[in-house]
């Protein structure tokens, strides 16, 4: 027989074992790929995409309209303007979403697609660890 996996999960940070809840899992996983992936931030990916040769960048540049070379791990690839679009866009749908959790219609279409190949979700230790802090 298999060992079951442990779905615990533990932080560095002062908080109790927290245990692994598949359903907050899959409602994590729903609202980023409704209310973040399908967003603007597609159009965004949409371009080509570099190539290197090193595998890490160091070798790709971008040449701006005032000629300068900018090596590609120090250029911003989105401006204030399409991130003010994409927050704005993804605080609509989570809001959308939200506001729609008693539709049971709504709530069909929101979790009809199939996320298996997706990770599971984890706690963020970043935000774990700000939590702590205000402790």
């Amino acid at each position: 027989m298999a060992k079951k996996k442990d779905r615990s999960i533990h932080m560095q940070v002062k908080s109790p074992k927290i245990k692994f809840s598949e359903t907050y899992n899959q409602l994590a996983k729903h609202i980023a790929f409704k209310c973040c992936r399908n967003t603007f931030i597609e159009d965004l990916h949409s371009g080509i995409g570099p190539i290197t040769k090193n595998g890490d960048f160091s070798d790709v540049k971008v040449i701006d309209g005032r000629g300068r070379e900018i090596p590609w791990n120090k250029v911003s690839r989105i401006s204030d303007e399409e991130m003010r679009k994409l927050n704005k866009e993804v605080v609509n749908k989570i809001y959308t979403f939200f506001m729609l959790k008693d539709d049971e219609k709504a709530q069909e279409m929101f979790f009809c697609h199939n996320l298996r190949d997706w990770d599971d979700a984890q706690l963020d230790e970043d935000f774990m660890k700000a939590l702590a802090l205000r402790k």
